[in-house]
């Protein structure tokens, strides 16, 4: 028999949802990882999934590539919680969010571009949705390898692939589309348009090919991990994705 899986003995998994901004110099000033971990213990968790990074894009490790928080003061708590966690012999789980409030301020190349010319944030969001069409895909997989190949962990939850109801007309989207169906984006909902059912399509495969190559640069830097992909922006009608 093949041995199984850490996911096919686990039962009791636990996420602390850390969205943790770094305004504030208490933030994070009084995180204790052994306490973190014994937390868990003593509730019977067998599955700690740990935060690398939130919807914020601030990371909670040294990245060479990202933004780290800062008040953490190039502190790795990612490293300390995970080492505390594995003394009370846990399975790890690292969280990853593909939104990213820093890279969406930071680089407006990278925004999903919506039919007003707008990006999320600037149409009323609270989010900044970057598109992965643009120079965020080669950014994201960066990521995944630094954390994949530095880290201990058994599985990598990736949190957020999808549209989210926003139809992206950012330049990368245009090219791409462009090159490969020779249209340029219709413009306008309409569903005796077969160029507009093609940018659906496209819509979906171009998810389909970031999700792949976001498991494929897990996978390649760390054999045997596993990989979940929140996806559940797919279920909500053809806007998702």
């Amino acid at each position: 028999h093949m041995k199984k899986s850490w996911y096919n003995r686990s039962y009791r998994r636990c996420l602390v949802d850390m969205h943790i901004a770094d305004w504030n110099e208490k933030f994070f000033s009084r995180l204790d990882p052994e306490n973190y971990a014994e937390m868990m213990s003593t509730g019977g968790v067998d599955t700690a999934i740990i935060y690398a990074a939130s919807c914020l894009g601030i990371c909670n490790w040294p990245t060479k590539h990202g933004y780290m928080h800062k008040q953490l003061k190039g502190r790795d708590i990612l490293k300390e919680i995970i080492g505390a966690c594995r003394k009370r012999r846990l399975n790890i789980t690292v969280y990853f969010n593909i939104w990213s409030r820093w890279a969406y301020d930071s680089h407006p190349e990278w925004r999903i571009v919506l039919p007003t010319g707008k990006g999320t944030v600037e149409d009323g969001g609270r989010f900044g949705l970057c598109c992965p069409n643009t120079g965020y895909h080669e950014y994201v997989l960066k990521m995944i390898n630094e954390l994949c190949s530095g880290y201990d962990c058994d599985g990598l939850w990736v949190d957020m692939i999808g549209w989210f109801g926003q139809i992206c007309y950012c330049h990368g989207c245009r090219k791409r589309f462009l090159e490969e169906t020779g249209f340029e984006i219709p413009r306008e909902i309409d569903w005796d348009n077969e160029k507009w059912i093609l940018f659906l399509r496209k819509r979906q495969e171009w998810l389909a090919d970031f999700a792949e190559a976001v498991s494929s640069a897990a996978k390649k830097a760390k054999p045997g991990i596993s990989v979940a992909l929140q996806c559940t922006s797919m279920v909500n009608g053809w806007r998702g994705g």
